[in-house]
């Protein structure tokens, strides 16, 4: 709750300067506790012998698909990692920070930095801590086959911050190690913030330009619409809360929340995703038209949702029988091809951009040269 009302405030004060600042600082954060996590693994496995001694002696099933869980087959394994990426470069309150950067050159350096820093992070850190962890933190079952509560982690997604909690510590000693492993605990639960004040910001920023300036009161005031803004921030930010509250009952635990934040991550890429087809098109192709983006978008985006894991708990929250049999038909169809849902989407989002845009009619010429000096193409 708290965390909410920070970010919903000082997003309304200060705009997308104060999301800069802020994912700025929490980067720093955030990189730094991956890079020392590694090394504490490490080190806690009494150097890298140990650590690869350890690795050897995990069960197979920790270093092949579709890995301990089950989850991992390696359709799901390439969908997500191929999608992932594009989801956090496409969606919207990307968009706006390219407009933001002062020019190309500052543009093109900052994919560059994190390509090279996010690598640098994933190789040296987080692939260290989740082989490690596992050797490190054996997994306990009780007789059912059902992870036993005296296990140190309810399941290895949790490790990181198992890791900076116990092995900090003892790497840097017992009070700079606590102060440490708490900052970047801290940091890990800011990177909601991260995540949820660019798309906040994006959303007011949307809603006032694009459907309240435009349609309800194209007449209104600069300050009317700045308050307007703030408004779906505020809304936005609540109704946020209450999804968060109402998922987080079952497991009011720290680790409980972090894996809640990996969860709502993937779902949020199904639905960015989904703007793939259009800026393709926008980029490379230019045939598309303006009814079958967006006949495109929303088929794209329903779909999607119907493969995430949040439809099976609606349709028995609406217990209509028909559309129980339709969730039945959608487990069947994610067991037989298992996927991400953003590929359920994408598939028919594309088929109906390329149909109806070639039945409906295109931009101007105009309209497309003016779009494209305004943007440097």
């Amino acid at each position: 709750i708290l965390i909410a009302g920070i970010t919903a405030i000082y997003i309304m004060i200060g705009g997308m300067r104060s999301v800069a600042w802020t994912d700025a600082l929490q980067c720093i954060l955030l990189t730094s506790g991956m890079l020392l996590a590694g090394v504490a693994m490490v080190v806690a496995m009494g150097g890298w012998t140990g650590f690869t001694q350890g690795l050897g002696q995990l069960p197979v099933s920790s270093r092949t698909l579709p890995g301990n869980t089950g989850f991992w087959e390696l359709p799901m394994l390439m969908s997500v990692c191929l999608f992932m990426g594009m989801g956090g470069v496409l969606s919207p309150p990307q968009w706006m920070r390219y407009y933001s950067a002062r020019d190309r050159k500052t543009l093109q350096r900052s994919a560059l930095i994190f390509i090279i820093l996010l690598t640098g992070c994933f190789l040296l850190g987080i692939m260290l801590v989740g082989l490690g962890g596992q050797a490190l933190y054996p997994l306990q079952f009780d007789q059912l086959g059902a992870v036993s509560p005296n296990s140190s982690v309810g399941s290895y997604d949790q490790i990181l911050v198992v890791v900076m909690k116990y092995q900090l510590p003892n790497l840097l000693g017992n009070e700079i190690g606590l102060l440490l492993a708490s900052l970047l605990i801290v940091a890990i639960m800011a990177s909601s913030m991260s995540t949820a004040d660019s798309n906040l910001h994006a959303l007011g920023a949307l809603v006032t330009r694009d459907v309240y300036d435009r349609f309800l009161r194209p007449q209104s005031t600069e300050k009317e619409r700045l308050w307007v803004g703030r408004f779906v921030i505020l809304a936005a930010s609540v109704l946020s809360l209450l999804v968060v509250l109402s998922g987080s009952r079952q497991d009011s635990s720290l680790i409980g929340f972090m894996e809640m934040i990996v969860g709502l991550g993937l779902f949020g890429v199904a639905f960015s995703v989904q703007l793939l087809p259009i800026t393709i098109d926008v980029l490379f192709v230019r045939k598309g038209t303006s009814v079958a983006a967006c006949a495109g978008l929303a088929i794209g985006v329903v779909f999607a949702f119907m493969f995430t894991s949040l439809f099976a708990p609606l349709v028995e929250w609406v217990g209509f029988p028909p559309l129980r049999s339709f969730a039945s038909f959608i487990g069947w169809v994610k067991s037989a091809l298992p996927v991400h849902a953003s590929v359920w989407g994408l598939v028919p989002n594309t088929i109906v951009l390329v149909l109806i845009s070639t039945f409906t009619k295109p931009v101007s010429e105009e309209i497309r040269l003016r779009f494209a000096n305004d943007v440097g193409m």
